[in-house]
């Protein structure tokens, strides 16, 4: 075979392998049809999980509100204690004091 016989058959085979190449991706390349019914599909996805998102930020929300609102009536209350008992320590400071009195008048 002369060296031009060669060329062409190993150019002709080359030409062959790429054909055969291209075919495979062909087969297997996506369409815009395929893309389309993907982004759709994605896009269905991205919406519920979005509203999931949405429904679990409220509730957490909702959660510290209502820990939040516990927290000041505790808060409260406390502080009421703390104001009731501070009233008791000076009505007991004044009725000592009164025994204390009465005490050193008994006593002179």
């Amino acid at each position: 075979m002369d060296p031009v016989s060669q060329r062409l058959d190993t150019m002709e085979k080359n030409f062959s392998d790429m054909l055969e190449i291209l075919g495979v991706i062909r087969d297997n390349m996506a369409s815009k049809e395929d893309l389309a019914a993907l982004e759709k599909r994605m896009d269905g996805k991205i919406e519920r999980l979005e509203a999931k998102v949405d429904r679990n930020h409220m509730e957490l929300e909702a959660k510290v509100d209502r820990n939040h609102t516990e927290m000041l009536e505790h808060v409260d209350g406390f502080i009421g204690l703390h104001k009731d008992q501070e009233q008791e320590i000076f009505a007991l400071s004044a009725r000592v004091e009164r025994v204390e009195k009465k005490v050193d008048k008994v006593i002179s």
